[in-house]
């Protein structure tokens, strides 16, 4: 009796998702649903279910952006504790995330960043990074990405069919590829 008690306490992340779903586009609600996102993240964690667990810290990015004036070095940095926490191969998924938030940031802020130079740079402060700081640690991510590259190769794209709803004709065989 205890055993099936313990097994049906397993989160149902359809409707989580369709919660949260609501809460962000219906209702707008961001903040209501990054409650939701923390409980489908923590429970995801517990469960080791790490494909939730990246689609958690994907929306919680998304919704940060609606919430307030996040930065982008917070955003990284939340990344970033994900990435300790989550292993093989998904920590790859967020390893390019964080690339792509260096990428990102570099586009919205071309204009400002192109007449920087490397000697006003300060370690810990993305806003005064130059091009090649900020290329460098773009690159650095997306090398990670695909570090463990045999794990990557043997891990089918199919897994991610839920991260990647809306990409439905990749024909991508692994996850090494799409990364």
């Amino acid at each position: 009796c205890i055993v099936t008690a313990q097994n049906s306490s397993k989160m149902n992340y359809t409707e989580a998702w369709k919660k949260i779903e609501d809460l962000t586009n219906q209702k707008r609600q961001p903040q209501s649903a990054l409650e939701e996102i923390q409980k489908v993240y923590e429970t995801a964690l517990k469960e080791k279910n790490y494909v939730q667990a990246v689609k958690a810290a994907i929306y919680r990015i998304n919704n940060l952006v609606l919430t307030e004036e996040n930065t982008t070095a917070a955003l990284i940095e939340a990344l970033k504790r994900d990435a300790e926490q989550i292993p093989q191969p998904e920590k790859s998924v967020i390893y390019s995330l964080i690339g792509d938030l260096y990428k990102g940031y570099y586009q919205t802020n071309r204009w400002r960043i192109q007449g920087r130079t490397n000697t006003a740079i300060a370690d810990d402060d993305i806003n005064t990074w130059d091009v090649g700081r900020l290329f460098g640690e773009a690159l650095k991510y997306y090398k990670l990405s695909i570090e463990n590259e045999k794990i990557l190769q043997q891990t089918p794209i199919d897994n991610y069919a839920d991260i990647l709803n809306d990409s439905k004709q990749i024909l991508l065989p692994t996850l090494y590829d799409f990364l």
